[in-house]
């Protein structure tokens, strides 16, 4: 996959709406450039990551919820961590993780 795969992607969060990709945070001139040229199949990847691992509403209640106990209230990195979620499997099991051990 081109996104789990590049460095130069690292630590940026990723929303798709309808075909427009959103990437949250500043973003270095070689980054932009790279999702520029590579947009139609970051759509593709995160679409289908989505897909493969869509969230459920248990699961999207429960990061809720840790996120509510780590007080963290800020609606942006709210829908930003749910958003990740989404697509990226670790962040959604480590985050689980953390809401089963602070239960």
């Amino acid at each position: 996959m081109l996104i789990a795969s590049n460095k130069i992607l690292a630590n940026i969060c990723f929303t798709v709406e309808g075909d427009n990709l959103i990437a949250e945070g500043q973003l270095t001139d070689d980054q932009r450039h790279f999702i520029r040229n590579n947009k139609q199949t970051l759509l593709t990847e995160l679409r289908a990551a989505n897909e493969l691992c869509p969230l459920t509403t248990e699961q999207e209640s429960a990061i809720k919820a840790w996120l509510a106990r780590i007080r963290e209230t800020d609606p942006r990195l709210i829908a930003m961590t749910i958003d990740q979620c989404r697509w990226d499997g670790e962040a959604r099991d480590y985050i689980l993780r953390e809401y089963e051990k602070t239960g």
